[in-house]
């Protein structure tokens, strides 16, 4: 009788894992595979574009089922993802081999600035195909453990210009690999940083759906989660704000946030990123930006990617500088120290009818990527000479930068020698018609 019981619970433990009941180690039956966008580290021929957006309305994976990643409409804009990798998707995939990603798109958008006529402008994009066939080499094999896969859009060879028009076929180039552990995570290897809408809150966590991401992200909050500008507990967020947040993936491919910043307090707020391309008065009184992307709570009042917006700067426009990456103190950033070519997030409080303007109630300088030549190399600094055809050049005429390195900044893939080329992305602060950059990440 003893012999019966134990072969039937014998039984009934193998027949659960068989159905996948078991959610951890090897007998898990699937994984959460992070999947993210990014723009490679070296752009030219193709460096004077500013704003190259697709919009993805499906995505699959190649194998098993062919389980979906993307269900829902979504507009990924890559240059402002330059030398970054930022979140597309994170799905439970099930076990199994896969041997690539299949991209529906139906829409593009490109923007540059003429190298001649150093003007902004918008390109007819043309589509050489709605599917996007991207093959994994080698295969990407799920098997009960957390993955994140890294599509790398190959500007340099995506796109060729054509008069007024850009033919655009798309090509990416695909890294995967195990999260890594949380203490030793990076942007390849799963730590995520999205800006988006709260669209709920609960108990210790939240939910944001972000502008370049198909799907609501969750995250959990901790005792060592930091809330910066206006909130300071999971408490204080609530539905309708719009946040930044930086996180670490789990184990088990949960989402545990490191740090919460508060864009917006109200639910009727929108953000819109980009890059400055043209500035009034000295100490400056408005900006030209040129939008890389946008959120707001109402879509239809969210600026349109690639459409250059009005941000007038008043008394009351308050300056910060983003510090995920790269700790202070920080050079002034403010109306007597913002310039051409930077790039910026500008936040407002109540969203503007004419997605034409909108309200710098907070501009906040972001991280940005610039590639050139080094020269003048010597202990944590060189000189960056960027290209004669890039949108930074273009804008401001500025044929230097100065990089300055801190014991935190990521070096990789590359070894600094004066007459290299790198891409460096950093903070770019101005003074007068000097430009510094303190860089956070540094590759080939």
């Amino acid at each position: 009788m003893a012999r019966t019981v134990f072969l039937l619970l014998l039984l009934s433990t193998l027949l659960g894992c068989s159905k996948g009941k078991v959610q951890g180690g090897q007998g898990a039956a699937s994984a959460s595979v992070l999947i993210n966008t990014g723009t490679p580290t070296d752009n030219s021929p193709n460096d004077e574009v500013i704003d190259f957006e697709l919009t993805i309305t499906g995505a699959a994976l190649s194998g098993g089922s062919n389980p979906a990643v993307v269900t829902t409409t979504t507009p990924v804009e890559f240059i402002h993802q330059g030398a970054a990798f930022h979140p597309l998707a994170l799905a439970n995939i099930p076990n199994g081999t896969y041997s690539g990603i299949t991209l529906n798109v139906s829409n593009a958008t490109v923007v540059v600035v003429d190298p001649s006529s150093k003007a902004v402008t918008p390109l007819t994009p043309v589509l050489a195909s709605s599917v996007i066939n991207v093959p994994f080499s080698p295969a990407v094999v799920v098997s009960g453990s957390p993955l994140v896969v890294n599509l790398q859009l190959d500007l340099a060879n995506s796109l060729t210009f054509s008069g007024t028009g850009a033919n655009l076929t798309p090509q990416f180039t695909v890294t995967s690999s195990p999260v890594a552990v949380v203490a030793s995570q990076d942007e390849d290897t799963g730590e995520v940083e999205i800006t988006g809408i709260v669209t709920a809150v609960s108990g210790t966590g939240f939910t944001v759906q972000p502008s370049n991401t198909g799907q609501t992200l969750a995250f959990a909050t901790g005792s060592n989660t930091q809330f910066k500008d206006g909130i300071s507990s999971v408490g204080q967020i609530a539905t309708g704000m719009i946040v930044t947040v930086q996180a670490l993936t789990q184990s088990d491919g949960s989402l545990l946030a490191s740090s919460v910043e508060s864009e917006t307090v109200s639910a009727t707020g929108e953000q819109l990123e980009g890059l400055i391309t043209s500035v009034t008065g000295s100490p400056v009184t408005s900006l030209g930006v040129a939008t890389q992307s946008a959120v707001a709570t109402a879509v239809a009042n969210a600026p349109v990617t690639g459409t250059t917006v009005s941000a007038p700067i008043t008394t009351s426009t308050q300056f910060s500088v983003e510090s995920n990456h790269v700790p202070g103190p920080f050079p002034a950033f403010g109306a007597a120290n913002i310039a051409l070519g930077q790039r910026v997030a500008v936040d407002s409080e109540t969203q503007s009818t004419n997605p034409a303007t909108d309200t710098a109630d907070k501009i906040k300088l972001q991280e940005q990527a610039l590639t050139g030549t080094i020269s003048a190399l010597s202990a944590g600094s060189f000189v960056l000479t960027p290209s004669t055809t890039s949108a930074f050049f273009s804008l401001t005429g500025i044929g230097s930068v100065t990089v300055n390195t801190l014991p935190g900044t990521v070096v990789k893939g590359v070894t600094l020698a004066n007459g290299g080329t790198v891409t460096v992305r950093g903070l770019l602060f101005v003074n007068g018609s000097a430009y510094t950059m303190i860089a956070a990440r540094i590759t080939s």
